[in-house]
């Protein structure tokens, strides 16, 4: 397997942080809760519908009310973080095998009701360019496959489920916005598509202190809990160093409560605007 196959599959979940009061530990662990909550009809795979009717959103993954704006955590994976978090330990994370795919295959099933055609096209573009860049096998859900991504349209803005869970999974694109827009920007379908092959967030990797400061008082108290780095990382650098312009990295004004920047590069760098931006 090449080094970006190893990539794709191996994911690093440990956190550092200072010593935490026993309120913020409580804090955390609600807010972790709250935010990995999913609504039982997109529990239900690929028979499930519903009727909604929320706010569109420019901003909808940041908007989306999880972890990080748009990750689903399960039980091990918020123990895991939980932990490490309360501990602060400052040692190498573990890598969750647990996370792969099976035999390097994604079986996935686009909720084509939810969707426009156009809507339909730009998803399996997104896939498409993922299969062309890993050795990632993406496959249609068949009628009686018991493992699958089920995408759907719930008009709740952008989010996945981290790493394979095993069974029916979610990753969620809100079908309110046309195509180049909200969660149909091209970059946004690649984002949460990562996300279900197992990758966190660029900004939250090790090193990102070396690269970046974060504006804490410029960022929503709430959304603070999005902004920790992890010890260890599920992207390779492949030697390149940390990436200002990947698909994973937050936008310059993330979770801002007043406008301005949240996260400010160093370095005379940019996060750059472009097609893979994920605002």
């Amino acid at each position: 397997m090449n080094r970006l196959c190893r990539v794709i599959f191996i994911c690093f979940c440990a956190v550092k942080c200072s010593a935490m009061l026993q309120s913020e530990i409580e804090d955390f662990t609600n807010f972790l809760k709250q935010t990995s909550q999913l609504d039982q009809n997109l529990k239900s795979g690929p028979e499930a519908d519903f009727d909604e009717d929320e706010p569109a959103s420019e901003h909808a993954w940041e908007e989306s009310g999880k972890f990080e704006g748009d990750l689903i955590l399960n039980d091990r994976q918020r123990r895991m973080i939980l932990t490490n978090v309360v501990e602060g330990l400052a040692r190498n994370g573990l890598t969750d095998s647990t996370k792969r795919w099976p035999n390097n295959e994604v079986i996935y099933f686009i909720q084509k009701e939810h969707f426009t055609q156009d809507q339909v096209q730009a998803i399996q573009d997104g896939i498409d360019d993922l299969a062309r860049a890993s050795c990632v096998k993406f496959t249609p859900y068949r009628k009686g496959d018991k493992d699958a991504v089920v995408i759907q349209g719930s008009r709740r803005g952008c989010f996945s489920q981290v790493g394979y869970q095993g069974g029916y999974q979610v990753l969620n694109l809100s079908g309110r916005h046309p195509v180049g827009r909200g969660c149909f920007r091209h970059g946004t379908v690649v984002h949460e598509m990562l996300h279900t092959l197992g990758f966190y967030h660029m900004q939250s990797s090790p090193d990102r202190d070396d690269y970046i400061d974060v504006m804490w008082e410029n960022i929503i108290k709430a959304a603070r809990h999005n902004f920790r780095k992890y010890n260890s990382f599920a992207v390779s650098d492949f030697g390149v160093g940390y990436d200002y312009e990947s698909v994973l990295h937050y936008s310059r004004k993330a979770f801002s409560v007043n406008g301005q920047d949240t996260l400010v590069p160093k370095k005379n760098r940019f996060v750059r605007k472009r097609c893979y931006e994920v605002k």
